[in-house]
């Protein structure tokens, strides 16, 4: 018995989506404490200072003003708050 091709479509669309879905970063894959940027980057951020570590692509931490400023950079892959360096 063969699905019909409408079938066949949605299920290709369906299984394309849900694989797109995924995080480019896996979660076990980040350092203790960090969360993974979302896929669809902020363009526009508000401007409240809470003070975040960005992980970027190359393992180096950088400084940011908050976690969407963080984010907002394409070669940053997962943020967390910033530790107290007193």
């Amino acid at each position: 018995m063969s699905l019909p091709k409408a079938d066949k479509l949605f299920m290709f669309m369906t299984i394309f989506y849900l694989i797109g879905c995924q995080s480019s970063v896996p979660e076990q894959a980040l350092p203790a404490g960090y969360a993974a940027c979302p896929e669809v980057r902020p363009e526009i951020c508000t401007m409240q200072y809470e003070p975040t570590d960005g992980l970027l692509s190359n393992g180096e931490v950088q400084s940011f003003g908050n976690a969407c400023s963080a984010c907002s950079n394409p070669d940053v892959v997962a943020t967390k708050p910033a530790s107290d360096k007193q």
